[in-house]
């Protein structure tokens, strides 16, 4: 039997593992978990808990990694939302009619506003799509309110496009702001980044239970636990390197 204590212990809180290791290990997880698109937002959370303690990453393979991930996950989120929109515009024309009140609470400057806008357009229509479905959504088939407006993530993004976009996109602003931040380290800022390295792994362990064998080992390498190895004890004949649980 496993011992489920482990599942909620704080790997990272650990005084075998130093400053210099901290920095190294998160600024290489990062740049690994940047790869997957769906994983934008942990990525973000773990690069802003990174630069509050650390300062902002210097490293140009990182930050290019962690801009191609954001730049991929955005394009995922937006393809899926257009996708979807385009497919039930024609629902919600047939249900309310093309001039009617409530058609144009969805689209007002009709589907091509959506898809012409710019990022830093497209968030108040978003966010006024999804007010229209929460307002007069009763009135549609449910499945099709969900696939707009159900809790989903970028792994699924036939339901809830319209947060998903959301969420990808506060990440990418969340995480371009902790660029400017300064290095200010603290225990409490410590701790905050410890408890974000063990979400990102958590999150990924989740997420890796329906993947097989293969893709569970690829997930995995996101973690270069390696990098956690005390050196400064390893050099030492009667100290063995300590890797965290």
């Amino acid at each position: 039997m496993r011992n489920f204590d482990l599942f909620f212990q704080l790997h990272f809180d650990s005084k075998e593992i130093s400053d210099d290791e901290l920095n190294s290990y998160t600024t290489e997880n990062i740049k690994l978990l940047a790869t997957t698109p769906r994983f934008a937002s942990t990525t973000a959370a773990l690069l802003t808990a990174h630069t509050s303690y650390f300062g902002a990453i210097t490293d140009e393979a990182t930050n290019a990694a962690i801009q191609k991930g954001q730049t991929q996950a955005m394009k995922d989120a937006r393809d899926a939302f257009e996708a979807t929109l385009s497919r039930h515009e024609g629902t919600i024309r047939g249900k309310f009619g093309v001039g009617s009140a409530e058609y144009l609470r969805f689209f007002p400057a009709g589907l091509s506003e959506y898809r012409e806008s710019s990022l830093s357009t497209i968030d108040q229509k978003l966010t006024r799509l999804l007010t229209a479905f929460t307002d007069i959504g009763t009135k549609l088939d449910p499945a099709v309110v969900a696939e707009f407006t159900e809790a989903g993530t970028p792994t699924t993004p036939a339901k809830g496009v319209i947060l998903v976009f959301q969420n990808v996109r506060a990440s990418q602003l969340a995480a371009k702001a902790a660029t400017t931040a300064s290095k200010s380290p603290s225990a409490t800022n410590r701790a905050a980044l410890e408890v974000a390295c063990q979400k990102a792994l958590l999150t990924v362990a989740l997420d890796a239970l329906d993947r097989t064998p293969a893709e569970r080992t690829e997930l995995r390498r996101l973690f270069p636990q390696h990098l956690l190895e005390n050196r400064a004890h390893a050099t030492t004949a009667t100290t063995t390197p300590v890797t965290p649980a």
